[in-house]
């Protein structure tokens, strides 16, 4: 019972989210609406260019292209408890940061600048020491594989690390607060 309450939970939630959406679509035209879910027509999605298949980060490739057009909002809401993809134990947490480093050198990403932004912006000592190990390793299987460069990473881009903080910061103006049926998301 519990689990089926749960769902009906997240379901309310998503439905509120989607009739912000809604609303903010009957206000200001056709855009892109992330936060506690990504939400775009399917016109402004393709208009957009779609899809891109990165293994990782497609989500923020999309609102990046949805930001340079001046289509993109967001809300900072929570509308579930998890994100599924991020493992919480140690093995899978080490998988994952080697798989997210393996797909930023893909994007052009240097492993020198990659472990520099780490060594210089994190304040803790363990993503320090991951990064010196992992990014590394990433960088050798890459190219022992032959892994395609994308080289779409910019180093000069402000929102290259950190996208939806980078942009709280630096467009404060595409964020929305919650209205009255988002509040308790909030």
């Amino acid at each position: 019972m519990a689990i089926l309450t749960q769902f009906i939970i997240k379901t309310i939630a998503f439905f509120d989210f989607v009739s912000f959406y809604e609303d903010l679509v009957e206000e200001e035209g056709d855009v892109m609406l992330a936060g506690g879910a990504m939400v775009a027509s399917r016109k402004l999605y393709y208009e957009l260019g779609g899809w891109n298949d990165l293994k990782v980060a497609e989500r923020r490739d999309l609102k990046r292209r949805a930001l340079a057009t001046g289509k993109l909002r967001f809300c900072d809401v929570l509308l579930h408890e998890e994100n599924a993809g991020k493992e919480k134990d140690f093995v899978g947490s080490i998988q994952r940061f080697y798989h997210v480093a393996r797909m930023k050198l893909k994007s052009g990403v240097g492993v020198e600048y990659l472990i520099w932004k780490w060594m210089t912006e994190t304040s803790t000592l363990k993503p320090k020491i991951g990064a010196l190990l992992v990014f590394p390793a990433a960088w050798v299987t890459n190219k022992l594989q032959g892994t395609r460069t994308l080289d779409s990473f910019d180093r000069h881009d402000i929102y290259a690390f950190d996208f939806q903080q980078s942009l709280q910061r630096e467009v404060p103006e595409i964020w929305l607060d919650p209205d009255e049926q988002l509040e308790e998301y909030a």
